[in-house]
């Protein structure tokens, strides 16, 4: 049941990734032809700053679920089994202690700004798109700690010639 809800989340926000995306490209196609014309919108850039920035925590952690962001593991793919896993596992660690502090200190940029407001969209607060600090950080963390479980889980088989166990993006 769960991992079914957790593929249904995991669904949905690389769907809301594509979809910020586009409506970022959108915003600011629109923008440059207004201006173009000679009728520029003030609320272009600010808007498609707000929509690039959840798509970028939203697609990070789609792809980091997926393993595609980028690696250099020349080196340690040479390495034996239960070493390239536990290296592995100490670089989950790493994440997620970066994971934190830069969720800690997102959560209070967002608290400090509030108040803050664009120029060009009055009432809209830069809390909206600080929020998605936090949020991609937190959704990264469980990512990770999934990643982690499942790296574990294939460390402790290692060498004994037990199976290694399902990957994250098949859950």
């Amino acid at each position: 049941m769960l991992r079914r809800v957790y593929a249904v989340i995991c669904e949905w926000e690389e769907r809301l990734a594509r979809f910020l995306l586009t409506a970022t490209l959108a915003v600011i196609l629109f923008a440059a032809f207004t201006r173009y014309i000679g009728h520029p919108i003030a609320w272009g850039m600010e808007f498609a700053t707000f929509l690039f920035a959840w798509a970028v925590f939203l697609a990070a952690d789609a792809a980091f679920r997926h393993d595609r962001h980028p690696s250099v593991d020349l080196f340690v793919n040479l390495l034996p089994e239960k070493v390239r896993l536990g290296v592995k596992l100490f670089n989950y660690a790493l994440i997620l202690i970066f994971l934190a502090v830069l969720a800690y200190h997102g959560s209070t940029l967002t608290w400090t700004t509030r108040f803050r407001t664009y120029s060009g969209i009055p009432g809209f607060s830069y809390a909206w798109p600080t929020l998605s600090v936090p949020v991609g950080c937190v959704l990264l963390s469980i990512t990770t700690i999934l990643k982690a479980r499942e790296t574990w889980q294939a460390f402790r088989g290692a060498g004994n010639g037990e199976a290694q166990g399902e990957g994250v993006d098949q859950a």
